[in-house]
Order: structure tokens, then sequence, then C-alpha cells
């Protein structure tokens, strides 16, 4: 866990009536699911806004997401 919340350091996080808006960037798609599980776990928390970016390697991993598809 401690890759984890030295991650968690570098995100921007909101939070608005139980609503919480993480941005930011991780090295692995992994990461950036575990940060929203561990968000999601937390008391009083009814959202999460998950805006963090995983940092491509080479071009090939970007456009797997299927959220930049045209």
């Amino acid at each position: 866990d401690k890759k984890l919340y030295d991650a968690i350091d570098d995100f921007d996080v909101e939070v608005n009536n139980g609503v919480v808006t993480i941005e930011g960037e991780v090295e692995a798609q992994g990461l950036k699911s575990q940060v929203e599980s561990k968000i999601r776990s937390l008391p009083g928390v009814k959202q999460v806004i998950n805006n963090i970016e995983v940092e491509a390697e080479d071009d090939s991993q970007q456009g797997q997401q299927g959220q930049h598809m045209h």
C-alpha cells in the first residue's frame, strides 16, 4: 500500500457533499482502480469521480481504455 499512498500525494482531491473528485496521474491502470476502491471504502463517500489519467509508457497503450474513440 505504500506505493498507493505515495501516488495519492500527487492527486488533487475535492469533496462536495460526499462526492469525491480525484485528478492526477498514475503509472498503471491497476493503481487507478486501487485508489478509487480505497476512496469508495471511506465513510461518507457517496460517489467517486475518477479523473485519474494513466501515464502511457508508449503510444500503443493509448486508446485501450476506449475513452478516446473517434
